[in-house]
C-alpha cells in the first residue's frame, strides 16, 4: 500500500539530535507514511544514525545530496520524489506528538482541506511556550503574519500539485504557503497543538534584524515594490516584533515560575 503521507526531513550534521524526530514519526498512531530523509552532505554521524534507524523500519528512506545546497534544496527534492497523497514537513531537530498525522489527515480528508496547520510549542532547552494558529488563514492574513510553523503544515498534492519552494535561503516556506493561497481560498488551523519546534540561537531564523531583508524579498516576490507593497510591509513588520517581544517575555515569566516552583 503507497503511503498516505510523505514526510520531508532536511538533515545537515543532525547526528545529534536527529534520532528524537525520527522517534517521533515512528510513534505515530496514524501508520500510513513515508519519512525521507534528505542528508544535505552532512559531514557528522547523521548517515550513520539515520541507516540504523531505518534497518527498523523501511517507511523510513535515506537520501545523500551529492553536495551541501541548504535546506531548500533539499526540501524540493524530497518533494519531488515523495509518492504519497499529503505532504508534511519535519525537520531534523523538532518533534510531533503520537497523534499529529491522525488528526490532521483526517481533518482535511472531512473537510476537503488543501493545505492545513496546527498549533504547536516552541521550545528553548529551559521553557517552553504555546504557538497558537488561527482558525483559518487567507493570503492577505497570511501576509501580515507567517503562523504557519512548518513543520505542523501538511498540503494535499491531489489538489495542490508537487511545486517547489522558492529558492530563498530563509522564510522559503512563507514563500511557499502564499503562493498556494495567492490564488485565493484559506489554509485551516487545528487549534491543538501537535508539535514542538526547538528554538535555536544558531538556527536560521534566531537573527531577526538579517531576516528583515529576506520578509522583504517575499514582499517583493508577491506584492512588488510600490507604496502599497511598503505600506503592508510596515505592518507586517509592526505586527511580527508584537509577536517576538510578546514571546520573550512569556519565555521569561515562564522560566523564572519553574525556578520558583
Amino acid at each position: 500500500m503507497d503511503p498516505v503521507v510523505s514526510i520531508i526531513t532536511p538533515a545537515y550534521n543532525a547526528g545529534k539530535y536527529i534520532t528524537k524526530t525520527i522517534n517521533s514519526v515512528l510513534a505515530q498512531s496514524f501508520e500510513e507514511w513515508e519519512l525521507l530523509i534528505i542528508d544535505d552532505y552532512s559531514s557528522d554521524n547523521t548517515a550513520e544514525v539515520v541507516l540504523t534507524l531505518l534497518e527498523k523500519d523501511n517507511r523510513i528512506k535515506y537520501v545523500r545530496m551529492p553536495m551541501n545546497g541548504g535546506p531548500v534544496k533539499a526540501r524540493n527534492h524530497g518533494i519531488s520524489i515523495s509518492i504519497g497523497r499529503f505532504i508534511a514537513f519535519l525537520d531534523s531537530d523538532d518533534s510531533w506528538f503520537p497523534n499529529k498525522l491522525e488528526v490532521q489527515v483526517k481533518f482535511m480528508l472531512e473537510h476537503n482541506i488543501a493545505l492545513s496547520y496546527t498549533s504547536y510549542y516552541a521550545d528553548n532547552g529551559i521553557t517552553r511556550i504555546l504557538r497558537k494558529v488561527p482558525q483559518r488563514l487567507s493570503y492577505n492574513q497570511l501576509l501580515k503574519k507567517c503562523h504557519i510553523g512548518c513543520l505542523t503544515a501538511m498540503y494535499d498534492a491531489d489538489q495542490i500539485g508537487k511545486p517547489a519552494m522558492p529558492d530563498f535561503p530563509k522564510r522559503h516556506d512563507w514563500a511557499y504557503w502564499l503562493g498556494m493561497l495567492s490564488g485565493g481560498g484559506y489554509a485551516y488551523g487545528i487549534l491543538e497543538p501537535l508539535a514542538t519546534y526547538t528554538l535555536r540561537q544558531t538556527s536560521l531564523s534566531a537573527n531577526k534584524i538579517d531576516l528583515v531583508k529576506h520578509n522583504w524579498r517575499v514582499f517583493k516576490m508577491y506584492e512588488g515594490n510600490g507604496i502599497k507593497a511598503h505600506y503592508k510591509f510596515a505592518i507586517f513588520m509592526f505586527v511580527n516584533v508584537w509577536y517576538t517581544v510578546s514571546e520573550k517575555i512569556g519565555l521569561r515569566l515562564n522560566a523564572l515560575f519553574r525556578k520558583s516552583a
